[in-house]
């Protein structure tokens, strides 16, 4: 087991040193996600992610919230474009809470359970992959 840890960690040292531009690269496809999806977001059907001024991210998922239905229709038709999508990490539902509260006490917590999920902002995207997923999302709010 220690030359799992041993390996992990020399990887992650070899990425550490081109963090600034895969972070860079990240929040470029974020931006160019957040740009492409507006419109969607204007009209009520998604919610896109928001960053304050004061703060930044990483970008490690590109979250988004869908606004009127719940995320499976969503997600599935992704998936089935070959577009990977992952839940947001589900806050109350979580099998260690399991009888501690009552996931209806917390409605914003059981909206994202039921609409939020991830798609990928990776550095290694190509604006290509991004188009293609702007595309199949843009299809799918026409269908």
């Amino acid at each position: 087991m220690l030359f799992r840890s041993e390996l992990e960690a020399a990887l992650g040292l070899a990425q550490l040193e081109n963090w600034q531009d895969m972070i860079a690269k990240r929040k470029r496809n974020a931006n160019y996600l957040t740009k492409n999806l507006h419109p969607y977001g204007a009209q009520g059907l998604i919610q896109l992610p928001y960053i304050d001024t004061h703060n930044s991210s990483a970008w490690m998922m590109y979250p988004l919230v869908m606004l009127g239905e719940d995320k499976w229709g969503m997600c599935n038709y992704l998936e089935e474009s070959g577009i990977e999508t992952r839940e947001m990490l589900p806050l109350t539902n979580q099998p260690c809470y399991n009888g501690l509260f009552n996931e209806a006490d917390y409605p914003v917590a059981q909206w994202i359970n039921e609409s939020g999920f991830y798609i990928a902002s990776h550095q290694s995207l190509s604006l290509d992959d991004l188009d293609y997923m702007i595309d199949t999302i843009s299809n799918y709010f026409m269908e």
